[in-house]
């Protein structure tokens, strides 16, 4: 229960006719409906959950790393990138795989970050991830 509240979502549900990836016109309508209401709930498919819950899991180790890295370039982007309340997920799927992408969300304007997310790919069947990508 600790992980469940602990795990902030900020998700795009993307409701496509077709099996495929959705298209970026669509990815886009759906971010613009979610941000004219960002505080309104926000319905999450349980196999969408789920696999979201697997690549939390396994992006939470390399926050975690990020953490401790005594790396200079790190350093200054930890504090915000090390906790996953700075990131936004979205969700897709195709006729075999739900894809999660994690990416920086940062909720202040001031502070600017490119890349440090990662992009998963897990099988719908077994919910074990099939590609993780990390993004630079």
């Amino acid at each position: 229960m600790r992980l469940l509240n602990s795990f902030v979502i900020v998700c795009i549900l993307v409701c496509s006719s077709s099996a495929g990836i959705a298209d970026d016109t669509q990815m886009a309508a759906a971010f613009k409906h979610y941000m004219a209401a960002p505080d309104s709930p926000v319905i999450l498919r349980g196999d969408y959950f789920k696999a979201s819950l697997v690549a939390y899991r396994d992006f939470a180790k390399i926050l975690a790393s990020r953490a401790r890295s005594d790396d200079s370039k790190n350093a200054t982007s930890s504090p915000n990138l090390s906790d996953i309340q700075n990131y936004n997920i979205s969700i897709d799927q195709t006729s075999s795989s739900i894809i999660v992408q994690l990416g920086p969300g940062t909720r202040d304007p001031s502070y600017v970050v490119f890349g440090g997310g990662a992009h998963y790919v897990i099988d719908r069947a077994t919910f074990k991830i099939l590609d993780r990508t990390l993004l630079k």
